[in-house]
C-alpha cells in the first residue's frame, strides 16, 4: 500500500550546533514499512506529529516555525531539538533517513538526525566541520564526498541495509560503502 504525499518527509533533528532548516519533500512511500514519518508542517506549537501508523509523536524544544521549501519548516539553532521516544526495538540494523535540509550557517559540525538505544549505540547522519555530509555509527563513518553550501536546499537520503551504507544527495547516489555490522539493541530507542 502506498500513501501519496504532497508534502512528504522531513524528519526530526537532535543536537544541532548552528542554524539549520528542515523541510518536507514530495513523493510516495509505504507507511507500513516506516517507523515514523514526521512532516514537520504543523506550523506552530511544540509537537512533531508522526503521520505513520506508529504515532511516535515528538516534542520540539526550541526551534522556530518558518516558511520552507514546501510549506512550513522548522529552523534549528544550537541546542534546539525534536525528541521522539520510539518503541522497544523499533529500529535494528536497517534504516533510511530522508529529508530536505538547508544550512543557514555552515560553521562547525551539525548533527541533523540521531537515533540511539539505551546501550548508547547510535546512528547519526551529520555535516562535519568541513561541511561534508556523512553517516556515522559507533563502528564506522561514511563520507558522502559532497560539501554543502550555505542557503542551498539539499535532499539527503542515508540508507543502511545492515551491511552497506549509501548516501544519496539530490537523488544521486554519492557513496556506497560496505560497513561493519551495526545494530541497535532490542531496547527502548530515541530519535
Amino acid at each position: 500500500m502506498f500513501f501519496e504525499f504532497r508534502k512528504c518527509f522531513g524528519i526530526l533533528l537532535l543536537s544541532i550546533s548552528v542554524p539549520l532548516i528542515v523541510e518536507q519533500a514530495e513523493g510516495r512511500l509505504s507507511l507500513d514499512d516506516n517507523i515514523g514519518v514526521w512532516l514537520l508542517d504543523e506550523g506552530s506549537g511544540d509537537d512533531a506529529k508522526d503521520s505513520g501508523p506508529n504515532k511516535y509523536d515528538g516534542t520540539l524544544t526550541g526551534g522556530k516555525w518558518i516558511e520552507g521549501k514546501f510549506g512550513k519548516a522548522i529552523e534549528f539553532k544550537k541546542g534546539d531539538t525534536v525528541t521522539i521516544p520510539l518503541g522497544k526495538g523499533s529500529m535494528r540494523n536497517t534504516a533510511s533517513v530522508i529529508m530536505w535540509l538547508l544550512f543557514t550557517d555552515v560553521n562547525a559540525q551539525q548533527n541533523y538526525f540521531s537515533v540511539w538505544d539505551q546501550s548508547n549505540n547510535r546512528l547519526v547522519p551529520y555535516k562535519d566541520g568541513g561541511n561534508m555530509l556523512r553517516c556515522w555509527s559507533n563502528t564506522w563513518n561514511v563520507p558522502s564526498g559532497v560539501t554543502v553550501k550555505e542557503d542551498k536546499w539539499y535532499h539527503v537520503a542515508n540508507v543502511l541495509d545492515g551491511k552497506n551504507t549509501k548516501i544519496y544527495i539530490n537523488g544521486k547516489e554519492e557513496v556506497s560503502q560496505d560497513v561493519s555490522k551495526f545494530e541497535l539493541a532490542d531496547q527502548t530507542q530515541t530519535a
